[in-house]
């Protein structure tokens, strides 16, 4: 298939000049042996997941350590993926994909009756509209739009694709992800706007694999793109076009999980996990 105007790669996007970035290390809850971080919201609350000898749990608060916990009913895991500005939560586990009240009440995300099993629940906007992907009867991955705790359809690209992963959706109905086009049979980051697909790559030699996993309300995209051994967290303006790697010192992987409408994001890397703060750290709403 010939690709549309609006799916032409992003090869002539730019690499951002360099400005004050901060990176603020998150406290881990009390008892963790190792904490990810995933979503942050207007109010720098985050959420995220620790693991400790009884297995893997869920928090939310903000960055200074003042969490609230919680797990899932019968489940080993609980992975939150993100957080509007009501606390509502998304997430997965081994019992199934999941919506979580601003108290830590969870309620599985079904399809057809029956939960997500083999998917996930991801961005939440403040409207309770939610992304995700799951695992069809067809082998391939298929993103969906979800509301409340139910899955609503199929996120059509309008092109033909084999599977589709979907990340993030702000509060205009904006949606990224990563997915097989048919017209390369390769995979590539996209950005659905209004029914417009724009392909997204990551320039430069030897980078690859780029994958956004949350976009804020200014078009901000965030993720995470792999060059030889080494995975970097990166944004994209979408507005700009123009790309910026967030480094981690001495990390060899990192990714951008959330971000909020300020442009603070959830890092998580090798090196642990850190707030970004998009100016310097005088300025920073958030203290370490």
């Amino acid at each position: 298939m010939k690709p549309t105007l609006a799916m032409c790669l992003l090869t002539w996007a730019s690499i951002a000049p360099a400005v004050a970035d901060t990176l603020i290390p998150v406290k881990p809850p009390l008892g963790s042996e190792t904490t990810n971080v995933s979503g942050i919201n207007d109010s720098y609350v985050i959420a995220g997941s620790y693991d400790d000898q009884n297995g893997e749990h869920c928090f939310f608060g903000p960055a200074n350590g003042q969490y609230q916990t919680y797990d899932v009913k019968s489940a080993s895991l609980c992975e939150p993926y993100s957080i509007n500005n009501h606390g509502v939560m998304t997430g997965w586990s081994d019992q199934g994909a999941f919506v979580a009240s601003s108290s830590g009440k969870v309620t599985f995300v079904t399809k057809n009756g029956a939960r997500i099993n083999s998917g996930r629940a991801n961005q939440i906007n403040d409207s309770g509209n939610f992304v995700g992907y799951y695992t069809g009867d067809d082998g391939l991955t298929h993103g969906y739009y979800g509301a409340g705790s139910q899955y609503q359809s199929d996120i059509n690209l309008g092109v033909s694709v084999g599977s589709v992963l979907a990340y993030g959706l702000n509060n205009l109905g904006w949606v990224t992800g990563y997915a097989q086009f048919k017209f390369d049979g390769n995979y590539h980051a996209f950005l659905l706007v209004k029914g417009s697909v724009t392909l997204i790559d990551y320039p430069g030699a030897g980078n690859y694999n780029a994958r956004p996993l949350t976009i804020n309300d200014e078009g901000l995209i965030g993720g995470v793109y792999t060059n030889g051994n080494h995975t970097y967290a990166f944004t994209y303006d979408s507005t700009a076009k123009t790309f910026k790697t967030i480094k981690v010192k001495k990390a060899h992987q990192a990714s951008i999980n959330g971000l909020n409408t300020g442009a603070y994001g959830t890092v998580n890397s090798d090196k642990g996990p850190f707030i970004l703060c998009p100016v310097k750290k005088a300025k920073c709403a958030v203290t370490d």
